[in-house]
């Protein structure tokens, strides 16, 4: 696992680099619809903010988390099983101007902190 931040590790032009800088924002691939600020990246539990994990079907997905996300409808149904994060549920998420599945949104189960957070699909944004 990587956060794709200098110091990983990897060469330049082998990084797929997330940029810090003030006002950058990540948009939707799809419709270029603004979902969250680079400064709103965050880690989870000490771990990357961008990590790899499989579902239970064997899908790959390259995961970015935020603590904030804006331009996005969740699913009704929450899920704890299969959850990447322990002690959160999840529910899906997508772009609410075109409807593209961009992540999940993660709520604690508990008093963990933060008590909310998203986890992005990095290949499905744009910017940053």
């Amino acid at each position: 696992m990587t956060d794709g931040k200098p110091g990983d590790g990897k060469a330049p032009e082998e990084r797929d680099e997330i940029r810090e800088e003030e006002g950058e924002v990540l948009r939707c691939r799809s419709c270029g619809a603004e979902i969250a600020a680079v400064e709103d990246i965050c880690s989870i539990a000490g771990a990357p903010s961008l990590q790899h994990f499989a579902n239970p079907e064997g899908a790959l997905w390259e995961v970015l988390t935020v603590r904030h996300a804006r331009g996005l409808v969740a699913d009704v149904q929450a899920y704890s099983s299969f959850t990447w994060f322990a002690g959160y549920s999840w529910r899906m998420v997508a772009c609410a101007a075109c409807m593209e599945h961009l992540g999940w949104m993660y709520e604690a189960m508990g008093s963990q902190t933060p008590p909310r957070f998203f986890g992005l699909v990095r290949g499905k944004l744009s910017g940053g």
